[in-house]
Parts: structure tokens; C-alpha cells; sequence
């Protein structure tokens, strides 16, 4: 298969690419940033251009954006472009082809929950800049591509090691905090609630997906609290570690956990439980340091 992972130097992206390339597929990365893989790497603004390779695919995996929630929330102009326009540019590149077509969306589609476990059927009501630019790509996404093979997948807390060691989740951000500094920083009272997948499982889910078109929770079904996630790195790490509580912000979302049926119906379930996939990624960033 020739695949395309959109957003190859990332965090996910890069992960895929690996997997892909493992698998014996042929892989082009496209990206602004040099990726950590060696693939044939296209360097594009995906919000400016499509580059042919997208129309040359057999699968394209889009996961170009721009995550980080605080930055889009001070910049939504910026978000609009990476996560919307740039989704529109690659949806007109796939449209009619019979390309398949993976778009990494997110839990942040769902704003609050009116009910837990959420599942696919859950409305849309985003409560962020990028969970609205998430809920926007996926209109666009099913409104182009509404008879073509379109997989869409809701992402939920996503962590593991990053390739270059970068700290952009809670997960990582507690782990680089907690190896320099010997603290962490909660916002709010830390019983807030989220759904931590591995990224392994992730790529696996992924990879399981396409061809299958629909939309698809990727989450564990467990809801662990920031609390609770600070003590299970203080008992990986064997000591204590001071919390700087925060105010809490005002676009958080109190509680998260997916409903992973659909994905189950596929024959995927997560196999990294928290504890064993956080003493993964402590380890990489540990050596990291070391090195």
C-alpha cells in the first residue's frame, strides 16, 4: 500500500509512519518540520497547498494540526487554517479516486457530556476553539466525501513517548515537570476525569479503521483522575512530588471517558494498561534526559 500520514514529524504521525513502514507499506510523509522517520518526506503548509502525493495514495492518514488547545484558543484564526482549511485542501485531493481517508478528530468534539461513557451518537457541542475547528473539519470531511470511504476518528487522551521528547499532553507535561523539577501543576481541584490511551494502541486502532467508514471513539473506557495519574507517577518515580495547584480553567471539560463498542466490533481493544503504558513513556523521557 502507498500511504500518506499528514502530519508524519508529529506525535501520532510519526508512531503511524513507524508502523506502516514496519508492515512493508510504502510511506510518504508530508509535514513543515523534518520528521523523526525516515519516509519520503514532502515539506508542505497543507493549508496553502495539496501536494500531488496526496492523489497518488492508496490510503491517506490526516493528522496535520494544530493540537495544543491553549495556543488554538489564543490564536483561532491559526487554528482555522491548520484544522479546517488544510482538511478541505486534503479532502479536494482524495475526492473521487478511491483513496481512503483516516482524520485524526478528538474527544474535544463532544464539549461536556451529558452522559458517560460517551459514545459516537453523543451531540456535538464543543466548549473550545479546538474542538469546534475538530467538529467543523468533520462536517466538511462528511459533506465532500459523503459516498467515498471516510474513516473518522475521535481521539481521547493520547500519550506515550514522543519522538523528540516533547512535552504537548497532560501525561508528558506531568513527566518533564516531575524529572526537572520535582512538582507537578494541577489545575483546579485535580478530580477532573480523563480516558489515557497508549499511543501504541492508538496506531493499532488506526490501522484497524481504514477502509471501515464511520466514526469511531479511541479511548480505554476507564476514566482515571488527574489526582489519581499524579500518584501513579509518584509510585513509578518512588517519591513524592510537590502539586502547584492552579486555578482551574475555564474552557476544561470536568469529566471524559469514551464508549470503545464500535471499535470493539472491529476486534480492537486496548492492550497498554496505565500503569505499564506511564512507565513507557517515563522511561524514554528519563533516557532522554540521561543521554
Amino acid at each position: 500500500m502507498r500511504a500518506v500520514v499528514t502530519g508524519v514529524s508529529g506525535f501520532i504521525g510519526s508512531h503511524l509512519a513507524r508502523a506502516l513502514l514496519e508492515e512493508g507499506h510504502e510511506v510518504v510523509g508530508i509535514d513543515l518540520e523534518e520528521p523523526s522517520v525516515e519516509v519520503d518526506f514532502v515539506r508542505a503548509d497543507l493549508s496553502a497547498e495539496a501536494p500531488a502525493e496526496l492523489r497518488d495514495a492508496d490510503a491517506v492518514f490526516h493528522l496535520a494540526a494544530l493540537t495544543d488547545v491553549e495556543e488554538a484558543q489564543r490564536s483561532p484564526g491559526r487554528a482555522y487554517e491548520h484544522n479546517v482549511k488544510a482538511t478541505l485542501k486534503v479532502a479536494e485531493a482524495v475526492r473521487g479516486r478511491g483513496i481512503m481517508l483516516v482524520f485524526a478528530s478528538s474527544a474535544a468534539v463532544y464539549g461536556d457530556p451529558l452522559y458517560l461513557p460517551i459514545d459516537e451518537e453523543h451531540p456535538i457541542k464543543p466548549k473550545n476553539v479546538y474542538g469546534s475547528t475538530k467538529a467543523c473539519a468533520e462536517m466538511a470531511l462528511k459533506t465532500m466525501l459523503k459516498d467515498e470511504k471516510l474513516t473518522i476518528l475521535r481521539y481521547f487522551n493520547v500519550y506515550g513517548p514522543h519522538p523528540r521528547m516533547k512535552a504537548n499532553n497532560v501525561v508528558a507535561k506531568f513527566i518533564v515537570s516531575a524529572l526537572r523539577e520535582g512538582k507537578v501543576r494541577v489545575y483546579g481541584d485535580g478530580m477532573q476525569t480523563r480516558d489515557f490511551v497508549y499511543v501504541d494502541d492508538v496506531v493499532r486502532a488506526t490501522l484497524l479503521a481504514l477502509g471501515n467508514p464511520g466514526t469511531f471513539n479511541v479511548g480505554t473506557g476507564r476514566a482515571t483522575s488527574v489526582s489519581e495519574l499524579v500518584e501513579l507517577l509518584e509510585r513509578l518515580l518512588g517519591r513524592e512530588l510537590a502539586v502547584e495547584r492552579l486555578p482551574p480553567r475555564p474552557d476544561d471539560i470536568r469529566h471524559s471517558v469514551a464508549s470503545i463498542k464500535k471499535m470493539e466490533k472491529l476486534g480492537w481493544r486496548p492492550e497498554v494498561g496505565l500503569e505499564e503504558g506511564l512507565r513507557r513513556t517515563l522511561d524514554a523521557y528519563a533516557r532522554s534526559f540521561i543521554s
